[in-house]
């Protein structure tokens, strides 16, 4: 087959197929007499017959909406006044069985005569209602949500892909004291309320398709005011299963973090208090031995003679004394105060020991119960607290020395590792261990092993609330030989919990 045949196969036979298989009606309109040439595909599109439909241009005006013919005019019009390329548009047009079709309308002039004037007009309708109708369900589907988001009695925003606003309900401007016009088509880094949200680094992803939130995020208002967000981003769909845009819901949760923010500085200080009193006692030795070798260092002075070996040994004899207080009250004033409102901030863990450390040591030794403390690299750096770090690793050294008062050998030990990403902490102790009936509530708020004034059983709830916060976990080891509590928290420079919804992976434990 020559190229030249198979060019005009496809013009006279293949492309006339083509068009009838896609139901394209043509149509040919001379300006100057309106008369059109409708052809069969055209007609059949509207259950017309061909032979009996006039050739005019009335014959389309008569079939279009009346509410659309004054657009096709206007259509028309700016394409023969040259101001846009092609007469297009989707106009509703009236099936001989009465249905209205929605139709894409598309024709230029294809011919002029010496003055310029139009005397053809050719183009093509296609009916697109299968289209059109998906459009009104998509616009519906999308109606009624944006309605039931406005209606909904909390904070929750609705933003297209191109992550403007939508629609917001009514909590969510309260919230931020603003109305509808405020936010309606706007971006959220414009609107002063929302430009420091956590949640907006969150956008893109999920218009990608991935659900993000937290548990428990910061942020500072405008005005300065720091209050506490829990926050989720889903991607949601349209009809046709496109993510369409993010829906944002916030809560307000600054009163809860608060208040248990009160709840576990009254544990933390309770727990302080009890080793204050062993630290407290303790200390009058040391104390004491500063009064005698001050004494001793004046009397020494004063004899007119004084035996400067004597003096030097005492003096240094006073500053060991006096460091070895002050890493005490050090440790005291780091781990007592309250930081549930501090940002996250690199820890370095060897500090941390130092000052676990020097509060545990003196009442360990007074239960006769021997403290071993890994030492660890100065490298070893996590991300979170300093004080609900220390405070999580006291109350897991107070219970492992209530649990070892009644093995024959009396000691607990800390150890400290790297481990994925994690730095990971693991108390372990001499005693006994938890009873396999009790492992699944040693985690449960108020309970407790312990005899009754004992303990207020909050110790290990409150712990592992915290190490859920910081991005981690607290849990009960249960393969290790002796009884181990494992606590692990990101390392410094390490995103994990970085895309979770703020509730780390809950692991069983007790004490």
């Amino acid at each position: 087959m020559g190229r030249g045949k198979s060019k005009a196969g496809w013009t006279i036979e293949r492309v006339e197929r083509a068009l009838r298989t896609a139901g394209v009606g043509a149509w040919d309109w001379d300006p100057r007499d309106d008369t059109v040439e409708f052809d069969e595909r055209w007609c059949a599109m509207l259950g017309l017959e061909a032979a009996a439909t006039p050739g005019h241009l009335e014959t389309w005006e008569g079939v279009i909406h009346p509410d659309d013919l004054q657009r096709w005019h206007q259509d028309m019009l700016a394409h023969l006044q040259g101001f846009t390329p092609v007469c297009e548009g989707v106009y509703r047009m009236r099936h001989a069985g009465g249905d209205w079709l929605h139709v894409l309308h598309r024709g230029r002039v294809v011919a002029e005569d010496a003055t310029g004037s139009p005397t053809r007009f050719t183009g093509v309708d296609i009916d697109v209602s299968g289209w059109a109708r998906a459009q009104r369900v998509r616009a519906e589907s999308e109606r009624m949500l944006k309605a039931m988001v406005r209606n909904l009695p909390f904070a929750v925003a609705m933003l297209n892909r191109k992550l403007r606003y939508v629609a917001v309900s009514d909590q969510w401007l309260l919230e931020r004291d603003l109305e509808a016009e405020d936010v309606i088509g706007k971006r959220p880094k414009r609107i002063a309320a929302d430009a420091r949200a956590p949640w907006l680094r969150a956008l893109r992803p999920c218009r990608e398709g991935e659900t993000l939130g937290r548990g428990e995020d910061p942020v500072t208002l405008p005005d300065g005011t720091r209050r506490w967000l829990r926050w989720k981003c889903s991607p949601w769909k349209t009809v046709d299963d496109r993510v369409g845009g993010v829906i944002v819901v916030t809560e307000d949760i600054t009163g809860e973090v608060e208040l248990r923010a009160e709840r576990e500085q009254q544990a933390r200080l309770a727990s302080l208090g009890l080793m204050a009193g062993a630290v407290g006692h303790e200390l009058n030795s040391p104390l004491q031995v500063l009064v005698l070798e001050a004494e001793d260092i004046l009397s020494n002075l004063a004899s007119g003679a004084p035996d400067l070996d004597e003096v030097v040994d005492a003096a240094r004899t006073v500053r060991e004394t006096a460091l070895q207080l002050g890493r005490i009250v050090r440790a005291m004033t780091a781990l007592a105060r309250d930081g549930s409102r501090d940002d996250l901030e690199d820890v370095s863990i060897a500090d941390l020991l130092t000052n676990v450390e020097a509060l545990s040591t003196s009442r360990m030794a007074g239960r006769r119960v021997r403290l071993e403390v890994q030492p660890t690299p100065a490298s070893v750096v996590a991300r979170g607290r300093s004080t609900e770090l220390g405070q999580v690793l006291l109350n897991l050294l107070t219970n492992a020395m209530d649990a070892v008062q009644t093995a024959d050998e009396r000691w607990v030990r800390l150890v400290t590792s790297v481990e994925d990403g994690h730095v990971v902490f693991r108390c372990i102790d001499s005693g006994p261990g938890v009873p396999p009936e009790l492992r699944e509530r040693i985690m449960d708020p108020f309970f407790t092993t312990k005899p009754v004034g004992a303990g207020t059983g909050l110790g290990l709830s409150i712990s592992q609330s915290l190490a859920q916060r910081l991005g981690g976990y607290l849990k009960l080891s249960e393969a290790a030989p002796h009884t181990t509590f494992e606590f692990a928290v990101p390392a410094a420079g390490d995103e994990t919990g970085s895309r979770d919804d703020g509730r780390a992976t809950e692991g069983a434990g007790g004490g």
